[in-house]
């Protein structure tokens, strides 16, 4: 688990965050809004698919397939992240939640399952989009529902704004705006989180989160304008949409296949992650 120091060495020296989320893309090759999902199963009839996504227990290896067939610019597809260096990641960009203190304190714990993971629960991640706008995706599976109901405290941030949050004796300030965001998901919910330390310009974060059966996703990149989101809102909706697809292609019983992934436009370069074939 990650401890407060490094917690707050994340916060500061990364420069709210911000570098965090370029730093952390991989520069080696890689080893209630919702809409109703407009995937159906080929394999079987559709009750028996729908039902199917509502029981399905994926597993570890589950979901690292699905983090690993994130397309980004190109088609590129990133390192997978498990264990610590995905912990460390996700709490760096909730802020330290979890192992911070809060006020208020009926926040706590709001913040903290917003994360969208606990011990015992399959977990992945992966860094894709360009160096110029790096976007982190990460994945939960269900266990014995207790991300159906973290995924309620999500909603409820906006309510916990502003909370003032504490890591070994340096406070910051984080608040939270609903945002618009529509995916494939059964259903998903879109924020905006701003981080505001003392001597530094406050730093925005779009997050997507969405559920679909028992899978989470959550992608999540910075923004320079809270004001002006919809370009990057359609990207991270993107990333979702691709996870969710996988999951369908689980579903169905076959193998997940890489996306065609977002043009990376004229003036953009890809990560140097490995291409999909």
């Amino acid at each position: 688990m990650m401890s407060r120091a490094k917690i707050l060495h994340s916060l500061a020296a990364a420069a709210l965050v911000t570098i965090l989320l370029a730093a952390c893309v991989p520069a080696e090759p890689g080893a209630d809004s919702g809409t109703p999902s407009s995937a159906t199963s080929t394999a079987a009839p559709k009750d028996s698919a729908v039902n199917a996504k509502g029981t399905r227990l994926f597993s570890q290896a589950d979901v690292e397939t699905l983090a690993g067939i994130v397309a980004g610019p190109g088609g590129a597809t990133g390192e997978v992240l498990t264990g610590e260096r995905l912990w460390d990641t996700n709490q760096s960009l909730h802020f330290g939640a979890g192992s911070a203190q809060v006020i208020p304190a009926e926040c706590s714990d709001v913040i903290g399952w917003a994360t969208l993971m606990a011990e015992g629960i399959p977990s992945a991640g992966t860094f894709s989009g360009a160096r110029a706008e790096p976007v982190f995706i990460a994945l939960s599976a269900d266990r014995d529902a207790a991300l159906a109901l973290a995924f309620r405290s999500i909603t409820k941030l906006p309510d916990c704004s502003p909370a003032t949050m504490t890591l070994e004796d340096q406070s910051f300030t984080a608040t939270y705006q609903r945002a618009s965001a529509f995916t494939d998901a059964d259903q998903s919910f879109a924020v905006i989180a701003t981080i505001i330390m003392d001597g530094r310009r406050p730093a925005h974060f779009l997050r997507v989160a969405a559920k679909n059966g028992t899978l989470f996703v959550q992608a999540t990149m910075s923004l320079a304008d809270p004001d002006n989101y919809r370009a990057e809102a359609d990207r991270l909706t993107g990333y979702v949409n691709q996870v969710v697809h996988g999951e369908q292609q689980l579903l169905d019983g076959a193998r997940p296949s890489p996306g065609q992934g977002p043009d990376p436009g004229p003036e953009q370069e890809p990560p140097s992650v490995t291409k999909s074939a």
